[in-house]
């Protein structure tokens, strides 16, 4: 038996009783492993669902690091990991070709 298509789907709350799904299915190419395929997909959705929050965050925490020079040193070190990681999960994202 070969698996031929995955199909992954987020759901999220959007607050007052209202909620989004997104899925996506991807049929897979012979000789393609759904492990090797899997995680990509899950990653993109939740980007997909995502993102806008974590651009704001890390545009938040931007101004923050400029704002407050005297900003202690762990809460400069969380703001500037989390800037890397969402510029990092970024180009990950838009580098995806399905």
């Amino acid at each position: 038996m070969r698996i031929s298509e995955i199909t992954i789907s987020q759901k999220k709350n959007l607050g007052n009783y209202e909620s989004v799904d997104l899925g996506l299915t991807a049929i897979l190419d012979e000789g393609e492993k759904v492990a090797d395929k899997l995680p990509t997909l899950k990653r993109y959705v939740d980007w997909q669902l995502n993102k806008d929050i974590r651009a704001d965050q890390a545009k938040k925490y931007e101004a923050e690091l400029q704002a407050k020079p005297e900003m202690p040193e762990p809460e400069k070190a969380h703001r500037a990991k989390y800037i890397q990681r969402f510029h990092a999960a970024k180009a990950e994202m838009e580098a995806v070709d399905f």
